[in-house]
């Protein structure tokens, strides 16, 4: 296989002090080709507009109007596609995932998810697309330690344990 297509779903809630550091663990990642679906699930704070702010080439997307969402844009940062959406009220992030998941499903090989409150290391897509190149047709998920920004503005690492199929299948 030829270098699958990712794209990063990142739901967003009033983290204005931080979507842009996940943004750009992602736009300056030493894997390119990626894209990017930002959710703002009804922020209350300026958290969309600062994504909007600093798109590049931005287009406001127009579609028949019903109720959600209430706006998308397209640009990019850093030479990487950007598609930013925005909902009227909260869904949840498991709501906001699933829809980024579902309007990029066509044309995406694999999907990274970010919290906006996080961050990916320079290398995190690259040498996770790896170890999946590695058994396509078995390996349904990557996952591994991460990173959280904290409210005092320091990075936290947060450990994984291993994989294992039995505690998988006790918690979910």
């Amino acid at each position: 296989m030829s270098e699958p297509q990712i794209t990063t779903v990142i739901p967003l809630h009033n983290h204005e002090k931080w979507i842009m550091q996940a943004v750009y663990s992602i736009t300056n990642s030493s894997y390119r080709k990626n894209r990017i679906i930002i959710i703002d699930d009804g922020s209350s704070d300026f958290s969309y507009q600062v994504v909007v702010d600093s798109l590049k080439n931005c287009q406001k997307i127009v579609f028949p109007k019903n109720d959600e969402p209430k706006t998308i844009y397209k640009g990019n940062i850093n030479n990487i596609e950007v598609l930013a959406i925005s909902f009227n009220k909260s869904y949840g992030p498991s709501f906001t995932r699933n829809y980024g998941i579902k309007t990029a499903w066509d044309g995406t090989d694999l999907f990274a998810l970010l919290d906006s409150d996080d961050y990916y290391e320079p290398t995190k897509i690259e040498e996770s697309v790896k170890i999946w190149l590695k058994a396509p047709s078995v390996i349904g998920i990557v996952y591994s330690d991460f990173s959280t920004f904290g409210e005092d503005g320091i990075f936290h690492r947060q450990f994984k344990e291993p994989f294992s199929y039995k505690r998988l299948q006790q918690e979910c």
